[in-house]
Formats: structure tokens, C-alpha cells, sequence
């Protein structure tokens, strides 16, 4: 009788899991993986036959690490403050009743998951108390929201969670012919729900199909956080730290390494998986290698976080590439050849001695290459960690608000241990490089206003310039090397931003930009630019013609905004579905308008066509807000450009129109500060946004609110001030802003008052100027003789 294919698998798989039993515990995950030779259903089928023969009853991978099950004639008739009503769910952590709330205060149904045998295991009880406070902290549309816990009169833990009606993800892929574009939304939920758990430093550890519940309105609610952990706090826990569902366990748990984020990424690999199969799919191979990426056995090689994982699925519904197709093997080259090099030193020199020193050289080599492993191993221990809080986790809590602190945390961290492990010139290039890209993103936190920030701008250029001064070096060894290439161009743009904004300085923006732009232009000659390359490059290419345009240099800047249009034009043919290119053409349409209206200020001119290109491009921008309304980015995208045509407006007297702009703008920004009262740059934007409004005001001859409202932006401008007692540029901006307020109290007849803002503002410019701090932007608007306000106050300068 001929051996059937599935036959030849088991019995393949079965004489993997065999040898493996002949191997100790800890190191059996790691031998069937290399004997499966990246056959990854091979691997996992050897993986459960060797768990199933395991010695060790631990070693089960059972969800909720196999507590004791509650008998059924046991079922309490009250739990807490609930009723129960009927079990709904038993499994290893215990049973879940249904409950309903006895209080008369309100009413709700809830899940009341009971954990029995446990009152005599403090290890257990303290585990449980710890998912309590974990699930107290986690407020996610997509996370079952935690209500109540606490201990029965036996002792036994228990948690009441939110009621989810519904059918688990394993049902619904079971039974349902849902389309691919609803499953992939589902999966997209998941994912937003595990970077929000990471953002807040919990690892769930149990993803898979039975701990995701589907709603009856089609919403994916993520549950089961019992076997989670909080990083940061202690995972001693041996059995609970190995706990899984089979199946959807990274290969590092399988050998008893404690979970991380990245455990989470492999999980949500096999979701996906799991969740296309057998789904009518266009180009279903590269969804087949978004999941392998997701599931690369070493960590590293995943996506560096869920957000990541869920912007590849967004790339290839946008029909564009996909950063799971990208070849890699050079990077992992020169990783090998790099840890190798002391080992193949060695080998040489006991090779060159002399036979009757083999045996000593042989033990010497043995006791110098294991001590060498065990520090590679610390220090790529220690990479991995640092890698993970600046490019994983804060990725993740990136877009979540009210994270401003703890990103500048992780972010501090990360750069102190890439600081260590790059210090000498023998340092790993590798390690020097995200040493040095770490720099430009705690910049980013720090205070380079392109986001969210903290406000501190010296500190920001400092950073950048550390930043630029590493790639320099780094790409003085390898000049044409795609990776310096790209973080040198991103660094600069940073950069250009600080200039642009923070320093008001147009000349290092344009010299800035330049250099941005030319390292592009390097790496387009080495391969292809990525859609986010392509992004930073037409931004910079505004960047750079707007402050052309504000040096009074028109001519020269207006033909590089109008040459970044023809390009993003040509880029938004090649990627037709994707909005992150339709924001850039967006933005440049009203960069464009802006920059037609200050060449009107200058020479002359009509502001329609200004108007008209701002408008076309924040029509485009309310569009993408409104389809992403979670996303703060596109939301603040909006905001500025509602700022920017303000002040057109402004300048051709359309005064009730430019408030309408200022207030919604505004709005948008004090939701910003609200969520994160340590965003000190959404803070700044409102300073300057309430004095426009206040300018306004005036112009209308509304001279009572003009003065209220310019009195807020004055008294925000002395809280920055205050804030950042080191940074002149504050001071300097508390002296602008008295300035205008004096304009607007002489023009409300209050001329006393506006003598002495005036007075004190003009005091402020005359100390900076003397120390040299004042920026040309600040030196034009002073005063002049003839100035009506100098006029009115002619001892103003004394």
C-alpha cells in the first residue's frame, strides 16, 4: 500500500519529536527547530508530538497554565456583587459564570471568572491581584473591560470582566464565509488592542483564536489577560510564564525565555494565518508572508511591534510593496561575521601551534570561547532590550495620548544602553548606527516639533547634532551603505524641521534640506526609495522652498514646491491607493498656497490662487481625517493647515473667516494638550494660535475679546517661559508676544497698559540682543521710529 503525503509528514514529524526526547528539556525546542530546516508546519507538528511524550507535565502548553477546575455541583450562588446566573466557559484558569449585578446603583451583566483550588497558593493569589491591576489600566474599545475582583469567603480569586456577547474568532472562522476585507479589519482591531496593552507595558502571552471574541455588531474584543505580565515587573512564574495555547507559541517561550512583545507579534503571525485561510485573496502570497514574517523564529527578523504589523496589512490593501518581500540576508551576514570573529581567531591560532601544546590550547580555547559566548550573549541581550523600548514599544505608544512621558523613559533608557554597548571605535557598526538613529528619536520626544514633544528645544538640537555626527562617521566607512544613507537623510530632515520651526532660521533649513536631499539622492542610486523616503524627501523639498520664500527669495523657492507637486504627481500614479502619498500631495498643495501668499506679502499680488491651492489640499486632508478618525496625525495635519490659510485670510481682510480657521484649529491642539498636559508643543501652537485669533479680533474692532484673548496667549507664553528657565528662545517669544498685545490694547484705548507691555517686551529683546540670542525673525519686528506704537509710548525704549 502506497504511503500517503500526510503519512510521510507524520511520520517525518514523529522521528523529529523522537530525537528530540533524547535531548534535555530546555533544549529540545531549539533542536526540532533546526532539524525542521524552516519547514515551519513540520516544526510545529514535531513541537506538539514532543509536548505531548514530554517527561515534564509543566512543560503542557495549556491555556492558563493548568489551574484546578471547579466542580460543577460547586457553583456559588453569588460572587461578590453578582448574581450568577449560569456558567458560560471552563478551562485551565477555572470557570466563568455569567453574573448580574445585585446593587441596586446600576445594572450590568458580567463574565465572573473564578479560579478554584488556589486560596492556599499565595505565588497564584499574587498572580491573580496582578492581572487585576493590570486589566484596571487597560481602556480599549477592542480590550473586555475589567469591572470588578477580589476573593470569594473560601479564598478563591475571582474577576469580573465585561459580557461579551458574542462567538469566539475560532467560531467565527469555523462558520463564517466573512470576506477577507473583514477579516482582515478584525485582525486589524486585534492588532490595536495589543499595541495599546504594549503601550501601557503589558504582554499578553495567550493570543490566539479562543481568547478573541467577535461581537454581534462584528467588533473584535481581545480577552483572557490571566497568563499576562507587565514589563518591568518579575516573570518567576515558571509554568504561567510558559503558558499558551498550542499552536501560537514564539520558539523563544518553547525554550523557557520569558515572553516580550515580540512573543505577541509571533501570536498574532499564526492569527493571521490562521484568519486567511481558506479566503479568496489578490495576492494572497504576500499576505502568506506578512504571517511569516510575523513568525520568524528569531525575534529580531519580526515586526518590531503590533503598530508595524497593522501598517504592512495597510501597505498591501493599498496595493503597494510590502516590507515582508524585502531581502535581508546581507544584515544577517554581517551579524554572524561579527560575533564569529574572536572564534575564528582563536581556531587559527591553536591550528598554527605546535602538537605537544594541541591539548592545553584545546582546553584554553574551550574556557575562553564559552566566556566569550556568555558575553555576546549579554551584550546582544542587552541590544535586543534596547532596540525593543526605542523602536518597539515606543513605536506603539507613539500614537497613544498621554505617553509623552513614558516615551521620553523608554527612550532615555534605550540611549543610555546603546551609549554602553557603542562606546570605542571598535564598537559593531550595526550597534554604532542605532546608536546613532537613537539620538534622532529621543530628539524627536525631546523637542523637534513636527509632533508631539516636550518642549525642550536646545536639548533637541543637541541630540540631532550628536545624531548627524555619528552617520557622518558611519558613512565616511561605508558611504554608499543603504541604512546610514536612509537615517543620515531622515536625521537632516529632522533637523530641518528644528530649523524651521524651533530656531526660525531659513538659512540652516535650506542648508539643512540640502543635505537631507542629497543623501536621497545617494541612496536612490543604491536602490529604489521606499514610500515613506519618498514622503520625507517631498516634505524636506517644502520645507526648503518655504523658507526660500520667507528670505524673500520667491523666485528660487516656489519652482521647488512646484517640482515636489510634479513628483508627488508622478509617485501617487505608482501608489494610486495609498493615503499616506495622497496627505503628502496634500500638504504640498498647501504649502504651495502658502507659499504663493507671502511672495503677495512681498511683491505684490493677488491671494486667490493662494487661497484656492489651500483649500483643494485641506479638502484632501478632512477626507483621510475623517476615514482614520483615531489617528491624531491626520487630525493635527488638518489643524495646521486651517493655521496656515488663517493667516492668508488675515492678510486680505477676511477677518471672520480666519477666526472660524483659528478656533477649529485651536480646538484641535487644547484636545492634544488635554489628553497630555506634558505636550508642551501642542501648549506653544496654542500661544500663538490664540494671539492670531486675538489679532483678528482687533481687526474687527471686537477690542474687549481681543484683549482677553491676547492676555491667554501672553500668560501661556510666561508658563513656557517658566518652564524652560535655560531656553532664551521662551523669553524671546514672551517679548513678541507683549508686543502685540500692546498693539491691541492701544488699539482698544487702553494706551497705559500697552505702554507698559510694550516697555517690558522691548526690555526683553534689548537683553537678548546684547547676548547675542536674538534671531533675525525677532530683530524685524521690532519697533522702528514712526511705528504708531512708539509713537503712543515714547518712553517705551527707555
Amino acid at each position: 500500500m502506497a504511503t500517503s503525503p500526510d503519512d510521510a509528514f507524520e511520520a517525518k514529524a514523529l522521528a523529529i519529536a523522537e530525537d528530540a526526547l533524547d535531548h534535555p528539556l530546555a533544549e529540545r525546542a531549539d533542536f526540532i527547530i533546526a532539524a525542521s530546516a524552516g519547514d515551519r508546519a513540520l516544526r510545529d507538528r514535531a513541537m506538539d508530538l514532543a509536548r505531548y511524550a514530554a517527561e515534564d507535565e509543566d512543560a503542557l502548553l495549556m491555556t492558563g497554565g493548568g489551574a484546578a477546575v471547579i466542580a460543577d455541583e460547586d457553583r456559588p450562588e453569588t460572587i461578590g456583587a453578582y448574581r450568577i446566573e449560569r456558567e458560560i466557559g471552563r478551562g485551565g484558569m477555572g470557570v466563568v459564570y455569567l453574573g448580574e449585578r445585585m446593587n441596586a446603583d446600576f445594572e450590568h451583566r458580567a463574565a465572573i471568572k473564578l479560579v478554584g483550588g488556589r486560596s492556599g497558593d499565595a505565588a497564584a493569589l499574587e498572580r491573580l491581584r496582578s492581572e487585576r491591576r493590570l486589566l484596571a489600566r487597560l481602556k480599549h474599545p477592542h480590550i473586555a473591560h475589567f469591572y470588578d475582583g477580589g476573593e470569594t469567603e473560601r479564598g478563591d480569586p475571582y474577576l469580573a470582566m465585561e459580557y461579551v456577547e458574542g462567538r469566539t474568532l475560532t467560531d467565527v472562522l469555523r462558520e463564517s464565509s466573512a470576506s477577507l476585507t473583514e477579516r482582515l479589519r478584525l485582525f486589524q482591531q486585534v492588532c490595536a488592542a495589543v499595541a495599546y496593552a504594549h503601550s501601557n507595558l503589558v504582554i499578553h502571552r495567550d493570543l490566539s483564536t479562543s481568547n478573541i471574541l467577535v461581537t454581534h455588531e462584528g467588533e473584535a474584543k481581545v480577552i483572557d489577560f490571566g497568563v499576562s505580565y507587565a514589563i518591568g515587573e518579575a516573570d518567576d512564574d515558571a509554568k504561567s510564564s510558559k503558558a499558551a495555547t498550542r499552536g501560537f507559541l514564539a520558539p523563544e517561550r518553547a525554550r523557557g525565555e520569558p515572553a516580550t512583545t515580540l512573543s505577541d507579534v509571533y501570536s498574532l503571525g499564526v492569527l493571521l494565518e490562521r484568519m486567511i485561510d481558506r479566503a479568496d485573496a489578490p495576492r494572497k502570497g504576500d499576505l502568506a508572508a506578512i504571517a511569516r514574517k510575523a513568525q520568524s523564529d528569531a525575534p529580531t527578523e519580526r515586526y518590531q511591534g503590533a503598530s508595524e504589523l497593522s501598517a504592512e496589512i495597510d501597505r498591501y490593501r493599498a496595493g503597494g510593496s510590502i516590507d515582508a518581500l524585502s531581502d535581508d540576508w546581507r544584515h544577517r551576514a554581517l551579524r554572524f561575521g561579527q560575533r564569529r570573529k574572536f572564534a575564528v581567531a582563536a581556531a587559527a591560532a591553536a591550528f598554527l601551534g605546535v602538537l605537544a601544546a594541541a591539548v592545553t590550547v584545546s582546553i584554553l580555547y574551550v574556557k575562553v570561547d564559552a566566556a566569550e559566548a556568555r558575553a555576546v550573549k549579554r551584550f546582544e541581550d542587552v541590544r535586543t532590550l534596547a532596540k525593543t523600548l526605542m523602536f518597539e514599544l515606543h513605536d506603539d505608544i507613539a500614537g497613544v495620548p498621554g505617553s509623552i512621558k513614558a516615551r521620553e523613559r523608554l527612550a532615555a533608557t534605550a540611549q543610555s544602553y546603546l551609549d554602553a554597548l557603542a562606546v570605542g571605535d571598535d564598537a559593531p557598526f550595526d550597534v554604532r548606527l542605532e546608536t546613532a538613529i537613537g539620538f534622532r528619536r529621543l530628539a524627536e520626544i525631546v523637542g523637534v516639533p513636527s509632533g508631539i514633544n516636550l518642549g525642550r528645544r536646545d536639548d533637541a538640537g543637541d541630540l540631532l547634532a550628536r545624531s548627524l555626527d555619528g552617520l557622518d562617521a558611519l558613512r565616511a566607512e561605508r558611504p554608499r551603505d543603504p541604512d546610514v544613507l536612509r537615517a543620515y537623510a531622515r536625521t537632516a530632515y529632522e533637523y530641518v524641521i528644528y530649523e524651521w520651526i524651533a530656531s526660525d532660521d531659513s538659512l540652516a533649513t535650506i542648508a539643512k534640506a540640502e543635505i537631507g536631499r542629497a543623501a536621497y539622492d545617494a541612496l536612490s542610486a543604491v536602490e529604489p526609495l521606499s514610500i515613506e523616503d519618498e514622503i520625507v524627501y517631498l516634505d524636506m523639498m517644502s520645507l526648503q522652498a518655504s523658507a526660500y520664500v520667507w528670505e524673500d527669495r520667491s523666485a528660487e523657492g516656489l519652482p521647488i514646491l512646484r517640482a515636489a507637486i510634479a513628483r508627488c504627481d508622478g509617485v501617487q500614479r505608482e501608489y494610486p491607493g495609498s493615503d499616506d502619498i495622497a496627505a503628502a500631495c496634500a500638504r504640498l498643495s498647501v504649502d504651495y498656497g502658502d507659499g504663493l501668499a507671502r511672495e503677495s506679502d512681498f511683491a505684490g499680488g493677488e491671494y486667490e490662487e493662494a487661497v484656492s491651492a489651500i483649500d483643494a489640499g485641506l479638502a484632501i486632508q478632512r477626507r483621510l481625517a475623517a476615514a482614520a478618525p483615531d489617528d491624531l496625525d491626520r487630525e493635527r495635519t488638518v489643524a495646521v493647515s486651517l493655521w496656515k490659510r488663517s493667516s492668508v485670510l488675515y492678510g486680505i481682510d477676511r477677518n471672520l473667516e480666519a477666526i472660524k480657521d483659528l478656533e477649529e484649529s485651536e480646538a484641535v491642539f487644547r484636545k492634544f494638550y488635554a489628553l497630555d498636559p506634558d505636550d508642551y508643543g501642542s501648549l506653544r501652537s496654542i500661544s500663538i494660535l490664540t494671539l492670531q485669533r486675538a489679532r483678528s479680533l482687533s481687526g474687527l474692532e471686537r477690542h474687549d475679546e481681543a484683549v482677553a484673548v491676547s492676555a491667554e496667549s501672553l500668560a501661556i507664553r510666561r508658563q513656557l517661559a517658566d518652564g524652560q528657565p535655560d531656553d532664551q528662545a521662551f523669553a524671546d517669544e514672551v517679548a513678541e508676544t507683549q508686543v502685540t498685545f500692546a498693539e491691541i490694547l492701544l488699539a482698544a484705548g487702553e494706551d497705559q497698559r500697552a505702554c507698559s507691555e510694550l516697555a517690558e517686551g522691548l526690555s526683553r529683546w534689548n537683553a537678548s540682543r546684547e547676548a547675542g540670542t536674538l534671531s533675525t525673525y525677532e530683530e524685524d519686528l521690532i519697533p522702528d521710529e514712526g511705528d504708531p506704537l512708539l509713537a503712543a509710548c515714547p518712553n517705551a525704549l527707555r
